[in-house]
């Protein structure tokens, strides 16, 4: 699954495309909606973002200087803007960024769909190009790590006797001052190659991960694997706190397990430590993320874990019903807010992938489906039992654009709000009667 951001402040422009997307379910997208720079920002502070579809003109930032901001956050990341006029000063600065294009916002619809396939396409063609120049770095990587970090790890060599000098001389990005977050993984199903799959792993890891941590791995027999993540120095302020480090770390995870079936044919398992350790925590962090490991990554189903935040056990029947729920009513305890997969991922303390497939697995529709209805049943309640407004309504239910509400509730009662609101009044006074 890939990540599609739409950017404009114009929400009805946003909310149209949104719908456009979200029914070419051969994308296989998740669609991130934002209805300004910063809330674009938000976004690209918290999760991997495939393509970005931007307005060019924005209130506080253009579309221009969000490029900057993404190449920042995601190197690999494509761009497409969008504009209303044939501005050749801006088309040409545009074009000085590789791998973002332009399209008039008049383009018909098919215009727009098949820019984002192509840029698409673009974007895993430069992955396999990269992934081919990481695996050869990534090798010597590790056989050092392993000597350093996996003799630490082991009692082999004593902490204090490791300094900075032993991870520049071979060229590892770790600063032994910092603190770091630590991570394991384990393949789903084990096999004899295993110790092939390791460098693969560490340069896709590397690839996704290194603009924005200083990543290191080791590994004794290549079944259990350890990482050491730190923030890098030029991470905005808003990156290296543990509980958005945590959640940025999980949604790259999981679009990692995503390539590591596609590409390796490799189901692999993480668990993520729940705090930041120093160097002389290592050995004690690794026994218990490795306890950890043994006992719950025993699953032919990729999972990702968090030390310590209360998900630790694989679901049961009864366990995947509650999670069920929980979602539900969370959903209709915000129905106001973003309830995008990611966000509600976030709150359930499960990767998007996961909470997406068990939900349309139980429910039988997607989990965005299931947010539309009850957007619009919501509004059924309030325009029959309120006198709200309908743009009042509109907000109520989560919906940025008024015209886009009053569209979508057509589409989906053949009636507009203000039909419906008639059709009822007049039901209930006959009733009366």
């Amino acid at each position: 699954m890939r990540r599609l951001l739409l950017v404009d402040d114009e929400p009805y422009i946003v909310d149209l495309l949104y719908e456009m997307f979200s029914q070419k379910t051969d994308l296989d997208l998740e669609i991130c909606k934002a209805y300004t720079s910063q809330e674009a920002l938000d976004w690209l502070g918290r999760v991997e973002i495939d393509v970005v579809l931007s307005d060019i003109r924005m209130p506080g930032m253009s579309g221009l200087e969000l490029i900057g901001r993404i190449r920042e956050s995601w190197p690999l990341c494509r761009v497409i803007l969008l504009t209303g006029y044939r501005k050749f000063d801006y088309i040409y600065q545009a074009e000085k960024y590789p791998g973002v294009t332009y399209l008039l916002k008049t383009e018909d619809d098919d215009v727009i769909l098949d820019a984002v396939r192509t840029q698409l396409r673009a974007m895993e063609e430069d992955l396999r190009g990269r992934s081919l120049v990481e695996e050869s770095s990534a090798k010597i990587e590790l056989l050092a790590c392993n000597i350093l970090l996996g003799g630490v790890a082991k009692g082999r060599i004593e902490w204090e006797s490791v300094s900075q000098s032993d991870f520049d001389a071979h060229g590892l990005p770790i600063l032994v001052d910092r603190p770091f977050l630590l991570m394991c993984g384990r393949f789903c199903g084990g096999g004899a190659e295993r110790i092939q799959r390791l460098t693969p792993v560490y340069s896709l890891i590397k690839m996704h991960m290194s603009h924005t941590y200083r990543i290191a791995q080791w590994s004794e027999d290549g079944l259990e694997i350890f990482w050491i993540m730190q923030p890098k120095d030029n991470a905005r302020p808003e990156s290296p706190s543990q509980e958005n480090m945590n959640v940025k770390v999980r949604n790259l995870l999981e679009d990692i397990q995503q390539v590591c079936l596609d590409k390796l044919n490799s189901a692999i398992s993480f668990v993520l430590d729940s705090r930041f350790a120093k160097l002389s925590d290592l050995k004690n962090r690794v026994v218990r993320l490795s306890e950890l490991s043994r006992y719950r990554l025993v699953s032919e189903e990729p999972v990702i874990l968090t030390l310590g935040n209360g998900r630790e056990e694989e679901l049961g029947e009864k366990s995947l019903e509650k999670l069920i729920n929980n979602i539900k009513r969370y959903v209709r305890s915000n129905i106001s807010s973003d309830l995008s997969l990611t966000e509600i991922s976030d709150k359930m303390f499960y990767n998007a992938s996961y909470i997406s497939r068990v939900f349309k697995h139980v429910e039988g529709i997607n989990l965005s489906e299931f947010v539309l209805l009850e957007r619009i049943n919501r509004a059924c309640d309030l325009l029959s039992d309120s006198l709200w407004t309908i743009n009042e309504i509109s907000t109520a239910v989560g919906f940025k654009s008024p015209q886009y509400f009053a569209t979508v509730f057509k589409k989906h009662t053949e009636l507009t709000p203000n039909q419906y609101r008639e059709d009822t009044r007049k039901y209930g006074q006959n009733k009366q009667k």
